[in-house]
């Protein structure tokens, strides 16, 4: 059979395969097609490449050297290695979108990266972590997270969206412990054991007033809120 296969990602009894034969088209693979050039549309600063799975040595290559194993999948390359990839149709959409937030490229994330600066270092932590005299943040939040942990890929739109609400006067910024060896001396040194987590910073005074795992989007919402209401109730005391 030379048909090209399009793997829906769905499993159990829903586990089943669209084909394309003689040139026909399938419809969850062109959907998502759409929804990529219409990304790629409002990203200049990324490259995107479409590579249509014809069969040929040379595709074979690419998948080899992608470790791709369905079409459609979705490879996000940062600094010539894969740091993130979705394959299959269902959450395709909502992957693309969330990896472009997290590894920038949009309009939109360029204004959330003025928000939310990245932190490469320690003493980059420490200096953040204490705002000016003239600033009106009580707090300050770092988000210690991967570019290939799953939920860390999640959280960040929430992230950003809080950050753009200037909730609580808060500012937030991030550190990626793997984007380089002086970051995951930052994280040995912040002693991060567990990713993501959540560092809370008194804001006049730089010092540490708690720490948080979050391993979800709803986790991090939920903790955040309670570290910013605890703080502004004991200053009102």
């Amino acid at each position: 059979d030379d048909a090209e296969e399009c793997d829906p990602g769905l499993t159990g009894e829903q586990d089943y395969v669209y084909k394309m034969k003689n040139g026909g088209g399938v419809t969850p693979c062109i959907k998502l097609r759409h929804t990529f050039v219409r990304t790629a549309r409002n990203c200049p600063d990324t490259t995107f490449m479409s590579i249509v799975a014809d069969g040929s040595p040379a595709f074979q290559n690419v998948m080899s050297r992608l470790e791709i194993k369905s079409v459609p999948s979705i490879v996000f390359i940062r600094g010539a290695r894969v740091v993130w990839r979705h394959e299959g149709v269902v959450g395709a959409d909502k992957e693309l979108q969330e990896g472009i937030a997290f590894f920038g490229g949009d309009k939109d994330q360029r204004e959330t990266s003025d928000l939310i600066p990245d932190l490469n270092t320690a003493a980059d932590v420490s200096a953040f972590a204490k705002a000016s005299p003239a600033s009106d943040d009580l707090l300050r939040v770092v988000l210690c997270l991967t570019t290939t942990a799953p939920q860390c890929l999640h959280i960040y739109p929430a992230m950003a969206a809080v950050a753009k609400d200037r909730i609580r006067n808060v500012t937030f910024a991030r550190l990626l412990g793997d984007e380089s060896p002086t970051s995951a001396q930052a994280l040995s040194a912040l002693g991060i054991k567990f990713i993501p987590t959540m560092l809370v910073f008194n804001a006049k005074t730089g010092q540490e007033v708690a720490r948080h795992v979050v391993a979800s989007r709803g986790e991090f919402l939920v903790k955040f809120l309670e570290e910013a209401d605890k703080f502004s109730s004991n200053l009102q005391h």
